[in-house]
């Protein structure tokens, strides 16, 4: 505050001309602090959105593995061969025999 109030009095004395190139380096230094802020903005939207889309990409990974594990649980039940379940659905032999425990 005390700078600013400085500042404001030390441009009563200025001449129009000195006055101009006051204004002019203020405005350009508030372009460039919107420039910038506009910048981490838009680096923060993207990073969000990356974000979002790797979470929505794991949680259908994460869907799909879970139905795969149903349906194998069922075809067990029906005492399907391990081997047509693991080319069926892609399961190894070692998440087959998890399952049946």
């Amino acid at each position: 505050e005390i700078k600013e109030a400085f500042d404001i009095a030390t441009q009563v004395v200025w001449d129009k001309k000195e006055l101009e190139v006051y204004e002019y380096i203020e405005k350009k230094e508030k372009d460039e602090r919107n420039y910038v802020h506009t910048q981490v903005k838009k680096a923060e939207r993207k990073g969000l959105e990356k974000g979002l889309q790797k979470g929505r990409e794991e949680g259908l990974k994460e869907g799909e593995k879970k139905a795969k594990i149903e349906i194998a649980k069922n075809l067990l039940k029906n005492n399907v061969d391990i081997e047509v379940i693991k080319a069926s659905m892609g399961l190894s032999e070692e998440e087959i025999n998890k399952i049946k425990i």
